[in-house]
């Protein structure tokens, strides 16, 4: 009886708790692994050694097992807007601490906290997106070095026509691994000016991007 109680009152108690949406459950990413011994060992997303065209196949092929989509991170582990937008579609809010480069020093670490500061809670929209990722996507980062092959996605996809040398560059592909849709990221940035200032992201406008971009790679 004691037993059944507890398990009662522990099961009240975690209803009763609020959900952490800047903890959602991640979704199907790739690459799985980083070496340590590839430049500073702090990779969070890409993988500065390693080619990048097996990255993506092996990707691709999950996408197709899983019944989803591929979608493309095409960005540098140093680029701290590359994993702004990873931090959003992970259902981040509010507090964004990173560990990021500079393009001319892409093997030094910074430390930063963005604050998004928005108006209104944004739980729902931000579990959404979440949500809409997790249930629809694959999600592969490769990164931009030409050292690593990185270029050769983009042309083996076909989406090297559609790069403007903007990172992320975000898009998808079809079963067969051609490039189908890609994403404005400044349609859906949110400026705002001052000495906190921070490019955020519209997540109503970005969950509609993800809905195009999707549809776009069914067959």
């Amino acid at each position: 009886m004691a037993n059944s109680i507890t398990l009662v009152t522990t099961v009240l108690i975690s209803l009763l708790l609020p959900i952490n949406f800047a903890t959602a459950k991640s979704f199907d990413k790739f690459p799985k692994t980083f070496d340590k011994k590839c430049k500073n060992g702090k990779a969070k997303l890409y993988d500065e050694c390693s080619d990048q065209v097996p990255i993506f196949q092996k990707a691709l092929d999950q996408a197709k097992k899983s019944n989803k989509t591929l979608l493309i991170s095409y960005g540098a582990e140093w680029c701290i807007w590359c994993h702004i937008f990873e931090a959003y579609i992970e259902g981040k809010k509010t507090k964004f601490d990173y560990v990021f480069g500079k393009p001319e020093k892409p093997d030094t670490r910074y430390n930063t906290t963005f604050y998004e500061r928005e108006k209104n809670d944004v739980s729902k929209e931000a579990k959404a997106l979440n949500d809409f990722v997790k249930n629809n996507f694959v999600v592969v980062h490769i990164v931009n070095y030409k050292s690593t092959n990185g270029n050769l996605v983009l042309k083996k996809t076909g989406a090297e026509k559609h790069y403007s040398d903007e990172i992320p560059f975000v898009f998808t592909v079809k079963n067969d691994g051609l490039y189908s849709g890609h994403i404005k990221i400044k349609d859906i940035q949110i400026k705002r000016k001052g000495e906190d200032f921070f490019y955020g992201l519209d997540r109503t406008k970005l969950l509609t991007h993800l809905q195009k971009i999707k549809q776009l790679a069914l067959p």
